[in-house]
């Protein structure tokens, strides 16, 4: 009991030492320091994480004025070619991903790699191919405080120049909705609910990508990008290829940049005028099917009779 008493004597002495010398006024501005601290920077995430949450809303603009090929100044006919002109070598498919400051500050395809190491990271190899085609990439997409390389430059180049865009919140809503072209740009923007300063469930840091739709129709599955690592939901390896439609981070949303207006479709069906009569009969026939050039024909004709 006396050992008792005296400890705590002990630590009320101590304690009124301890006031004694200012370490209460010590321990309390340190306290509001840490406060300071937190509150400064829950401030400046905030804005992040808002960006995170806004930014594939500016996408979502399918009566935009303009076209990013009105933008960048090329046409999805140069885009295309450039592109199937090298479907079948090693020109851009199977460049390492490497990010600008290991390629000089610029994207390096193994076909055009110079004295420099060949690598493009997602954006540099579309910017890369839009100036192949004849485009200007680097100057029409560097305005508004973004930067070409950066995916972001997507999202602010349609708010600023009012581009032509569709949002969509999973791929399969994208492949179900009959626009896409070969030749669009898709970007897929991180949902937000992935963390700005964390990981995705796959341990994939926050990160946005893009790319060239590459379907040969708008429900095909096939992107042609340049890929920085297996993402942990994918089969996808690194590097440029075309391979499954994807963003870097899951979930993601994903945003179809048309490079100009849709070519639309045209079927033409021949029919009966009285099918009472033949359907069923065999001895009947529409005749042959419609062909491009028989159609094309045929128009020709009409003007002529106009």
């Amino acid at each position: 009991m006396r050992i008792a008493k005296e400890r705590a004597h002990s630590a009320r002495r101590a304690l009124r030492a301890w006031r004694r010398d200012g370490g209460a006024k010590r321990m309390k501005a340190a306290l509001l320091s840490v406060a300071l601290v937190l509150s400064q920077l829950l401030g400046a995430l905030a804005p992040t994480v808002a960006l995170a949450a806004e930014s594939s809303s500016w996408f979502d603009n399918p009566n935009g004025t303009r076209y990013i090929s009105d933008v960048v100044g090329v046409t999805r006919e140069q885009v295309v070619g450039e592109l199937e002109s090298h479907q079948g070598d090693s020109f851009y498919l199977g460049t390492p991903y490497l990010g600008l400051g290991d390629t000089g500050d610029m994207p390096r395809p193994n076909g055009d790699h110079g004295s420099y190491r060949a690598g493009m990271q997602c954006t540099g190899f579309v910017c890369y191919v839009m100036a192949a085609a004849g485009g200007n990439p680097y100057s029409a997409l560097s305005t508004n405080g973004a930067n070409w390389w950066n995916t972001n430059v997507w999202e602010r180049i349609c708010k600023a120049q009012d581009v032509v865009s569709y949002r969509f919140d999973t791929k399969e809503e994208l492949l179900a909705s009959g626009l896409a072209q070969r030749g669009d740009i898709i970007v897929a923007t991180p949902d937000s609910s992935v963390p700005v300063s964390g990981t995705d469930r796959y341990g994939n840091t926050w990160d946005g990508h893009a790319g060239f739709f590459w379907g040969s129709s708008p429900s095909d599955d096939l992107m042609w990008h340049s890929v920085h690592s297996s993402n942990g939901f994918g089969t996808i390896e690194s590097g440029n290829q075309t391979s499954a439609i994807q963003g870097k981070v899951w979930p993601s949303h994903y945003i179809l940049i048309p490079l100009g207006q849709s070519r639309g479709r045209v079927t033409v069906t021949k029919a009966s005028s009285d099918p009472a009569v033949t359907d069923g009969n065999t001895l009947y026939s529409v005749g042959e099917p419609y062909t491009a050039s028989s159609l094309t024909r045929a128009a020709r004709r009409t003007r002529g009779c106009a």
